[in-house]
């Protein structure tokens, strides 16, 4: 008889903000009034991370603008 391998176990773990702000910039694209790729502001992160409504990030932080997949810009209304 053939013993299966032990399966994967996964381990949870509370994120940092660092880890947060990289997740949340993986799928979204906040630029600057030049169109260059931004950091987000650790207070809007700070914000993210203590909501409980399973949001996504749906407004940009101020002085930010959010750029969709097409390379679009979009504010908070629909794509510009």
């Amino acid at each position: 008889m053939t013993k299966l391998p032990t399966p994967e176990q996964w381990v949870l773990s509370k994120m940092s903000e660092m880890e947060v702000a990289e997740m949340i910039e993986r799928y979204i694209d906040y630029v600057d009034d030049e169109g260059r790729s931004v950091h987000l502001p650790m207070p809007f992160v700070r914000h993210y991370m203590r909501r409980d409504d399973n949001a996504s990030p749906s407004e940009s932080p101020p002085g930010c603008h959010r750029r969709i997949a097409s390379g679009k810009a979009c504010s908070d209304r629909g794509e510009s």
